[in-house]
């Protein structure tokens, strides 16, 4: 059934239009090898599993405000080295200086991101709202070529808010003056995305390509992002 009466289709970027996984990935793997880790007996599969869970546990804090950025990017590596016995700050550091310069020039796209865009960008203003850093996120979509679909990007450290708060949904409404029943978010992360803006008054779209279960009920759920022609 397709919806009626939005302007404004806000995106989420990390894991739904911007392949984080196929690019975070590429980049661990080189610094994985031009570190020599492997001649230290590990295994990439398994240092990039411990550091995904470490990584997330840090988002998790900041996106709850008890942890910080600068915080964040100078604890992840060096505690998924200390998981593996490997006390060396400087490595850490030196990782996580070349995974932020690295990672953002990385141009994977979810399947359909481009068609739908492209559909999208003739009937509707484009926004994105992303708890990502400003530098980072604005580099993304330079790389990728995003950029020219998007009238307004608004970032947790431009709102001085993370989603799922209500204040940057508040703040992405004002920058773009949408009233809020013309607004529909679309997003991967049921509590940053769905939550946040079901809790703010707009609509949702959750891009859930697994059988995630959630006691929140967004407006419309989708598998594939082309699904999303359908609806608006």
């Amino acid at each position: 059934m397709r919806a009626s009466g939005y302007k404004t289709v806000f995106f989420d970027l990390d894991h739904t239009l911007w392949d984080f996984k196929t690019n975070s990935q590429k980049v661990l793997k080189e610094l994985f090898t031009e570190a020599g880790l492997h001649r230290k007996g590990l295994d990439f599969q398994e240092f990039y599993q411990v550091y995904n869970q470490v990584n997330d546990q840090k988002w998790t804090l900041y996106r709850q405000g008890r942890i910080d950025k600068f915080r964040l990017r100078k604890e992840r590596f060096v505690d998924t080295l200390l998981h593996f016995s490997i006390d060396e700050r400087q490595l850490g550091e030196y990782f996580e200086s070349q995974y932020v310069e690295r990672s953002p020039r990385q141009t994977a796209l979810m399947p359909g991101a481009i068609e739908v865009l492209n559909y999208l960008y003739e009937k509707y203003q484009l926004a994105i709202i992303t708890n990502g850093f400003t530098s980072v996120q604005m580099t993304k979509l330079k790389f990728t070529g995003l950029e020219k679909y998007f009238t307004t990007v608004i970032t947790s450290e431009m709102a001085g808010a993370n989603k799922p708060e209500a204040k940057i949904f508040v703040a992405a409404l004002k920058q773009t003056a949408t009233k809020r029943p013309e607004a529909v978010m679309i997003g991967d992360h049921i509590d940053a995305d769905v939550v946040g803006a079901k809790n703010a008054g707009i609509d949702q779209i959750w891009y859930n390509q697994e059988e995630i279960v959630s006691d929140c009920k967004p407006t419309h759920q989708i598998r594939e992002l082309t699904e999303i022609i359908d609806l608006l």
